[in-house]
């Protein structure tokens, strides 16, 4: 009877194991890694971010730091209207650091230009930038994409 009772327990716990696995696998993010200027589809969006250059201060905001200008497309391919939101982007820098965009356009469908503080005057050559993108609520989706700004490898 003890042995019979093990057996329930051991399967028990094997079963559910089984069902955990595969509720982790079917829900896990999936990683997407691009290039500058290339496509990255995120759920119905297909994203297109390109490097504008460096940008030293700005007066709306009376700074001395320096800026990543980043132009960011995004189109939904459901058609529907695509809302961008700033929280979606995040720069990884040379110390690993996690910056949000400070400012820009963040609520219109055509190209959006936002600025990314840099930790520096200029970028590192040594290191990659990464901007790192996630998909908001509407979305519905698990997938994260990062897409390398400068000094690619």
């Amino acid at each position: 009877m003890v042995r019979m009772g093990m057996l329930l327990v051991i399967g028990a716990i094997i079963v559910s194991m089984a069902v955990a696995m595969m509720f982790f696998m079917e829900y896990r993010p999936v990683v997407l890694e691009t290039d500058e200027g290339q496509q990255l589809t995120i759920g119905p969006v297909r994203y297109t971010l390109t490097y504008e250059g460096i940008k030293d201060g700005l007066e709306e905001i009376n700074s001395n730091r320096t800026f990543m200008k980043v132009g960011i497309v995004a189109e939904n391919l459901q058609g529907e209207p695509v809302v961008t939101e700033k929280r979606q982007f995040t720069l990884l820098d040379k110390k690993n650091n996690q910056t949000k965009p400070t400012h820009g356009e963040f609520a219109g469908e055509s190209k959006i230009i936002a600025y990314f503080a840099l930790d520096g005057d200029e970028l590192d050559e040594e290191f990659e930038y990464r901007i790192m993108v996630r998909p908001t609520k509407e979305q519905a989706s698990l997938d994260i994409g990062f897409v390398c700004m400068a000094n690619c490898r």
